[in-house]
């Protein structure tokens, strides 16, 4: 028997699920996501003559780009993007259903 230690070290990355971050803590999809909300609730807060109506599209577009954005689940680790995402995949996909017969 010889006293060989074999090392367990490889070249792949632990954390493959983990996105980077590009400026300051935002990462790519949040950026995407921040600034196509800020532009709709821009138009929908100062461009929409009704001010009402404007500001209370603004208001749910801010909300949605929080949640889109920002907001993780933590049942399922995920954000709300790709939990929307994947749902919606899922929906589409061929579901098999098996008899217990």
């Amino acid at each position: 028997m010889s006293n060989e230690q074999f090392s367990l070290e490889s070249n792949l990355p632990a954390s493959i699920d983990i996105e980077e971050m590009l400026v300051g803590r935002f990462t790519a999809k949040q950026l995407i996501y921040l600034c196509i909300g800020g532009a709709l609730f821009y138009d929908c807060a100062f461009k929409i003559s009704s001010s009402y109506i404007g500001w209370s599209l603004a208001v749910l577009v801010a909300v949605a780009t929080f949640f889109l954005g920002f907001y993780r689940m933590k049942k399922y680790d995920m954000s709300m993007s790709d939990y929307i995402y994947y749902s919606f995949k899922y929906k589409q996909s061929q579901q098999v259903y098996l008899n217990k017969d």
